[in-house]
Order: C-alpha cells, then sequence, then structure tokens
C-alpha cells in the first residue's frame, strides 16, 4: 500500500531562489520516498475538487509522514507544523544550517542540511532523513506520541506567538542548535568588546537581551553592575524571566541573603522571574526544596492583602510547573481569597482545576474570568478552549463571543482554537 509523505515547506514565487531552493528540497525528499513507496505532495501539487485549503488541511492532519522545512522561519509553515503537531502523527523537521530556529518554540530534533547543490551535503541530508523514516517504518507509521491537552496547548501557543511577532517582522530569533550549548560557555570576548566599543553598557545589554542571545546578556550584564540598583535589578529579573539560570540563582540569593533591602514589590518580581525561569527550563522539582525556603521568606514580608495574593500567585505558578496541582490548587485559592480583581488570577486556578480533571469547576472559573473588560489573547483562547467542551447551552454565545474578541486581538490563535470545530 503507497503511503503519502506531505511536504511542508516555503514554495516562493515562480522562478524565485526561495522556489529554487523549495523544488531542491522536495527533489529530495521524493528520492527518498521512492525508495519506501511513499507518495511525496507538496501544497502546489494538490488537486482536488474541493476547496484547495481544506484539501492541503486534510493531508496535513491525516498524511502517513508530514517533513517539514523550517527554512526561513515562514508563518504559514509554522501554523501548519501547529497543525501536524497537534495530530500526534509522526512528523520530521529540517532546516538549512544557517536558519535561526526559535529554541522556545522548537525543542523538537531538528535535521540540519547543507548546500543541496553540493553532492556531499546532499548525500548527508538524505542519508539523516532515511535515519528518521527507517523508524517510522519499523512503527508502521502509528501516532509518534500522545500529545496531551496541556502540551499541545503550551506548544501550540508558543508557536502563535511567534508567527504574530513573524507577521509584525519584529521577530528576533536564534540557533537552537546553539542556545542550549551556549550556557556555560564563553562568549568570544571580541564579541562583547565590539558591542562596548559602539554601545554603552546597557544598550549592548538591551541588543543581547532583544535578540535573545542570552549566554552573551549574561556577560554584559556584569558591566551594568554600577547602575543604580533598580535599573541593575530589572535586568537581572528580565534576563532571569528569559532563562537564564544564572541569573535566577543570583535572585534567589538577593532574596535569601538581603531580603531586608528590598521592598516587598521588588521581593515579587524578584521571586516570579526566577519562577518563570524554572518554568520555563522545566527545572521546577529540582529546585523544590530551596524555593520553599525563599517562599518562606518572601512570605513573611508581605503586608497587603494585594501583596499576599501576588506572593501566592508565584507559588501557585512554582508548583503547577512541578506537576504538585493539589497544592498549587490551595495557593490559587489563597489567591483569589485574597484579591479577586485580576482576570490571570482566575485564568491560573481554571488551568490547576483543569489538570485536576475539574472540568466543570475549571469552566465556572473561566466565565469569570471572560467578565473582565480587558483580557490578553492567552486569557481568551483558553476561555474558548474550555468553552467549546461545555455542555451548557448558554455557553454556545459566550464561546462565540469570546472567539470574536479573540480574533480582533490574535487571529492566529483563534484560527487554532478553531481547527477543532
Amino acid at each position: 500500500m503507497e503511503r503519502v509523505c506531505f511536504v511542508i515547506s516555503p514554495i516562493g514565487n515562480e522562478g524565485s531562489q526561495e522556489r529554487i531552493q523549495s523544488d531542491k528540497f522536495l527533489g529530495l525528499i521524493k528520492e527518498v520516498g521512492e525508495y519506501y513507496n511513499l507518495n511525496v505532495i507538496r501544497a502546489d501539487e494538490v488537486n482536488g475538487s474541493t476547496d484547495i485549503n481544506s484539501d492541503i488541511i486534510e493531508k496535513i492532519q491525516h498524511a502517513d509522514l508530514c517533513i517539514i522545512d523550517l527554512t526561513g522561519i515562514n508563518p504559514n509553515v509554522m501554523y501548519e507544523f501547529g497543525m501536524r503537531y497537534q495530530t500526534g502523527l509522526p512528523y520530521i523537521v529540517c532546516a538549512r544550517k544557517e536558519t535561526k530556529l526559535p529554541f522556545d518554540v522548537i525543542s523538537r530534533r531538528t535535521i540540519f542540511y547543507g548546500d543541496l547543490e553540493k553532492t556531499s551535503d546532499y548525500r548527508e541530508a538524505k542519508s539523516a532523513i532515511r535515519r528518521f523514516v527507517d523508524k517510522y517504518e519499523e512503527q508502521d507509521y502509528q501516532n509518534a506520541k500522545v500529545v496531551g491537552n496541556s502540551e499541545l496547548y503550551q506548544m501550540l501557543c508558543l508557536i502563535v506567538e511567534k508567527i504574530e511577532s513573524l507577521q509584525k517582522g519584529s521577530a528576533q530569533v536564534y540557533s537552537a542548535s546553539n542556545v542550549n550549548d551556549s550556557i556555560g560557555k564563553e562568549v568570544v570576548s571580541d564579541e562583547v568588546n565590539e558591542l562596548l566599543k559602539q554601545l554603552d553598557p546597557s544598550e549592548a545589554f538591551q541588543y543581547a537581551y532583544s535578540t535573545n542571545q542570552l549566554r552573551l546578556a549574561e556577560q554584559l550584564l556584569e558591566y551594568c553592575r554600577n547602575q543604580p540598583i533598580e535599573y541593575f535589578l530589572n535586568k537581572l529579573c528580565a534576563l532571569a524571566a528569559l532563562g537564564s539560570q544564572k541569573a535566577a540563582e543570583e535572585l534567589l540569593k538577593n532574596i535569601s541573603e538581603h531580603s531586608a533591602d528590598f521592598g516587598s514589590k521588588e521581593l515579587i518580581e524578584m521571586l516570579g522571574s526566577a519562577v518563570s525561569c524554572f518554568n520555563r527550563q522545566d527545572i521546577e522539582i529540582e529546585n523544590l526544596d530551596r524555593m520553599q525556603g525563599v517562599f518562606a521568606i518572601v512570605e513573611e514580608r508581605m503586608s497587603s492583602n494585594k501583596e499576599r495574593a501576588a506572593f501566592f500567585n508565584q507559588k501557585e505558578r512554582f508548583y503547577a510547573g512541578a506537576g504538585m496541582y493539589d497544592i498549587a490548587k490551595e495557593s490559587a485559592e489563597k489567591t483569589l481569597q485574597l484579591d479577586d480583581t485580576q482576570p490571570a488570577y482566575f485564568y491560573n486556578y481554571a488551568i490547576v482545576l483543569e489538570q485536576l480533571g475539574k472540568i466543570d469547576e475549571a469552566l465556572e472559573y473561566a466565565r469569570r474570568m471572560i467578565s473582565f473588560e480587558t483580557m490578553d489573547a492567552n486569557h481568551l483562547a483558553y476561555a474558548c478552549r474550555l468553552l467549546k467542551r461545555s455542555n451548557d447551552l448558554n455557553d454556545v454565545a459566550v464561546y462565540e463571543e469570546c472567539l470574536n474578541k479573540l480574533e480582533k486581538i490574535s487571529p492566529y490563535k483563534a484560527r487554532l482554537v478553531k481547527l477543532n470545530d
């Protein structure tokens, strides 16, 4: 039986360099396909009697295998990758070696190929792809994995955020093949020196931070230590939230040893940035014991209900990230008892309730969340996702209203929600 392999890639206009490269990649995949009796198809080769977009979506969602070329970080390719990921079916991610992938979106193994005009690079790419296909052949192209709701939602939201930043022309990305290895390694000093010749330390740090060059930003932070504490602290918190364990370590050390030097607002910001780092790096369990001590220190400094609510919200985020949902639920409940004026608090509580299998309760808090006049796209998308699952007929109208609001704020998130309609 002939199986279908659908190629998701940038295509470009006829005669363009993008089309030439895309055709070369397609030719490579067709050669691989012949060996495995795979019918290799790209979007421009889809022939259907119905709407062409529907035919393409059908291929993305039902093909035995998808091979995805992320070269150029094309928004449509990213979106289609999200659709394929949702199915849990086999896929292979590829990109040219010079492609800079956003590490916060793509944590999957990627085949980086060279110049396909060169025989050696062509053969190397072909062999690498065949090794992946061999594994799927052994598995008879069964589901690569069961994608959980939480993992799926997080992955798709990250893809959507990257798409929208690309659409705005403001995306700054870097190589997934280098980012994790860059932490703990020395950046070439010439790069730091060159930046500091052209920019003052704050500007150089901002450049490294805004382009997500984590290790470079960590080194440039050292040149900002003589700045007023509030400015330096802002940089330290921003870096930790980006995923810098070095910055998170310094924040926690400051909280543990010098908490009296900081106000309650600063302590909450420092704590929240460290939690964001642990959430991003998925290292909550490794830091469980020390964070319990830090929580005790910070809690003593909270005086007003709003401060205590903000504190318990950070505890909820940490324990939810650690998968300790019962403890997270307790913290979320305390948060709302102290302050029920923040939609984010209802959002976080609903997520924990959903993880605990309390869908009806999660729905109730999602409804309360959307009663607020202002909400961000993540809140609306989550509410839409829960409302779609509701058996209450009254929620049909509420869902449509939420979806309309979401489409105005984030069209791609709205499209993701409607994918399961």
